[in-house]
């Protein structure tokens, strides 16, 4: 597994609202992030926390994604389904649990784990956008 970004995730009914009343406290600017109700706001560090309305794509009933939680975010791929299984695999490897996911999203391809204390952190696959001329 190589991810490039660790962040923080922040899940939100309005993140783009949330995500202004952080970036006026922050002096940052607030910018786009993967999706249409994702924004993002970057620290003069390489880190960024992110704001995001959940997605409806959920299929257990139980599982509600936390309000603050870690999001590993690998390199854009052309197939990213492929690269989170092998990333499902070596989770579970270590401990950990899958508790949701894949679900493919117009972004990419994210999966909900836990790890060996029950924290729930995200990882997430973007699929390479590629130029058509």
């Amino acid at each position: 597994m190589d991810f490039t970004k660790t962040n923080l995730i922040i899940s939100s009914r309005e993140p783009e609202k949330l995500g202004k009343f952080y970036s006026s406290i922050m002096g940052l600017e607030l910018s786009g992030g993967f999706g249409l109700m994702d924004f993002c706001l970057r620290s003069r560090n390489p880190q960024k926390i992110n704001f995001y309305k959940p997605s409806n794509k959920h299929t257990k009933a139980r599982f509600c994604p936390p309000t603050l939680a870690l999001c590993f975010e690998g390199y854009p791929v052309q197939d990213p389904i492929n690269v989170i299984n092998g990333c499902i695999e070596k989770i579970i490897s270590f401990g950990g649990e899958l508790i949701e996911g894949p679900i493919t999203e117009g972004f990419g391809v994210e999966a909900w784990f836990s790890d060996i204390e029950d924290n729930y952190f995200l990882v997430v696959i973007p699929l390479l956008q590629v130029d058509k001329k």
